[in-house]
């Protein structure tokens, strides 16, 4: 019967040490989602920073002498002024139910009924936003506020509401 306190106390070792394994699994998996997140915020700010760049280089070449003058800005989808567009780009949406089919995880549209763009998350449990959307939107403006273009200055990319991302400020 000398075996038998033994046996117990490899077992009570290999449960503890089935535990710590476990316990190091679930930690790992954990901080691998958050870095996922982490990921696909960046993604969304190159894409948002790339149309914003975009708008702007378009606005300086309309205005160099010799080019045809600008026509109202408002009505091109800024994915058509990038050189190459996103591999998770969509499309253009007629309103915003059209929005809601065509934005699968992952993917923008661009919605010409209130000329904005429109990001559905892969996982939207680390967005944030005011009115719970699970969209994010940017608007396309005018420099003053306007949803028409000017010639006094370039479009831009402006959030529709005050969106976070695993705490930090979508802007």
């Amino acid at each position: 019967m000398t075996g038998l306190p033994v046996v117990r106390s490899r077992l009570l070792e290999w449960s503890l040490v089935a535990a710590v394994v476990i316990a190091l699994v679930l930690a790992f998996g954990y901080y691998a989602n958050r870095v996922r997140g982490q990921g696909e915020l960046a993604a969304i700010q190159m894409t948002v920073g790339a149309l914003r760049s975009t708008l702007a280089v378009e606005d300086l070449r309309l205005k160099v002498p010799g080019v045809s003058p600008p026509v109202a800005l408002i009505t091109h989808n800024p994915f058509e002024l990038l050189q190459r567009r996103p591999a998770n780009y969509r499309g253009e949406a007629s309103d915003a139910q059209s929005v809601e089919v065509m934005a699968t995880p992952g993917s923008w549209v661009y919605d010409r009924s209130c000329a904005c763009v429109a990001y559905r998350p892969l996982d939207a449990r680390w967005l944030d936003s005011p009115s719970g959307d699970v969209l994010l939107w940017f608007l396309v403006i005018g420099p003053q506020g306007q949803k028409q273009a000017s010639s006094h200055g370039p479009l831009q990319l402006v959030a529709r509401e005050t969106y976070h991302w695993q705490g930090q400020l979508i802007e």
